[in-house]
């Protein structure tokens, strides 16, 4: 039986992911922030940097693969250390690093590390693609591409297979941030506008990427792949400025009742 390692286990991503691979009876590690109740196979780790000793957890089981979800994507709340552009560098960066060499060194067999496709770039006039000069514009993709350059460097230099996944938003229930908020809006009867705009946007459904990361642990057709995944359609971007259309026209009604009851 193949043990996994998966960082980011507890959240939007992870939680699908370990569902997942739990119905397949996987045998599971999953390293975490702090203990918490009812967690299965989990081990305490703190918070993940360039710093963490991982060799004990190498030590001691024998992992097979680790599949790297943890890492830092919205901006830093209050009482967090140093700036959101700091943090990306630090932990989407330097603690993936610290991971992929201490993994190669304990002769893990495969590393995938979930990336996003910001790294291509935020618009094109043609599809995006895996061999596209790489184009990042914000703190977070440019993290993600350093660390996909040292990943890939450090599989080149021991006997370690890499995975790497590029989605782009992904959405589906109990997804973190203003897409949940949109789901929600979407369903309120309000207007919709139809505007003649072709910009289109790619998206992935959680547990497609999900479905993709457990065909990608099992298959050695992927190894050593960098893939851009999403549901298969894409979205005009008139249709998700029309909810914030429909985001407005809630404000302005919420404004009329406060003032109404004055």
């Amino acid at each position: 039986m193949q043990v996994i390692l998966v960082t980011g286990s507890t959240g939007f991503i992870g939680k699908r992911l370990v569902s997942g691979l739990s119905f397949l009876g996987v045998d599971l590690l999953l390293p975490v922030r702090a203990a918490s109740p009812g967690s299965v196979r989990s081990i305490v780790m703190g918070d993940f940097g360039s710093d963490t000793d991982w060799s004990d957890v190498f030590s001691t089981y024998h992992v097979d693969c680790v599949v790297h979800l943890a890492g830092v994507s919205h901006k830093s709340k209050k009482g967090e250390e140093g700036s959101f552009e700091e943090r990306c560098f630090r932990v989407n960066c330097g603690a993936t690093v610290n991971l992929a060499k201490q993994a190669a060194k304990h002769n893990v067999k495969k590393f995938i590390f979930i990336s996003s496709v910001g790294v291509n770039g935020t618009s094109s006039d043609t599809p995006f693609s895996y061999d596209d000069i790489p184009d990042p514009r914000d703190a977070y993709s440019k993290s993600k591409l350093l660390a996909e350059k040292k990943v890939r460097s450090i599989c080149d230099q021991s006997d370690m297979n890499y995975v790497i996944i590029r989605p782009p938003m992904v959405y589906g229930p109990e997804a973190p941030g203003i897409f949940s908020a949109l789901l929600r809006l979407m369903s309120m009867p309000l207007p919709m506008l139809s505007l003649k705009v072709d910009n289109r946007r790619s998206y992935i459904f959680v547990d497609n990427l999900v479905d993709f990361i457990i065909k990608c642990i099992f298959s050695e057709s992927a190894d050593n792949g960098v893939f851009l995944v999403s549901d298969g359609f894409d979205l005009l971007s008139c249709l998700v400025f029309s909810v914030f259309i429909r985001v407005f026209l809630v404000v302005v009604v919420l404004i009329l009742i406060m003032l109404k009851n004055r």
